[in-house]
């Protein structure tokens, strides 16, 4: 069974709202997402954020020193590779209480805004009062 966009906002006003506070603060949470991974023999640590850009890359020890170029690209990928995976957990973690499992999906994989899972602020009859008083 589907629901409606009334259905999901609550029908009114006030829950368009509260469902609009809810998403800004998920909004706010998705912004937030720093996960780091950390190879089996601490070589290489990397962190990266929602979409699983690489922001920060850290070598805890010194043994990246002894690999060759090789071994040390490939040990980095295994680690952006684990927190990327780690990113995404958290990010439909973060999801599922707002959306739809298609919305979290689409909006995961980056193929829909946040924003897009909400229909348009519906009117209230105020709303419709004055635009017929102009």
């Amino acid at each position: 069974m589907t629901t409606t966009s009334h259905e999901r906002t609550g029908r009114t006003p006030g829950g368009y709202r509260a469902q609009r506070d809810g998403l800004t603060r998920l909004r706010r949470d998705m912004g937030e997402i720093a996960i780091s991974a950390t190879t089996p023999y601490r070589t290489v640590t990397v962190t990266v954020g929602q979409q699983g850009e690489l922001t920060d890359v850290r070598f805890p020890t010194e043994a990246y020193k002894r690999m060759t170029p090789a071994e040390l690209s490939a040990e980095i990928l295994a680690a952006t590779v684990a927190a990327r995976a780690g990113a995404a957990v958290e990010a439909a973690r973060l999801l599922a209480p707002m959306a739809r499992p298609e919305d979290a999906e689409d909006v995961d994989a980056g193929r829909a805004g946040l924003t897009s899972i909400l229909p348009a602020e519906p009117r209230t009859a105020e709303d419709v009062l004055n635009g017929l008083a102009h």
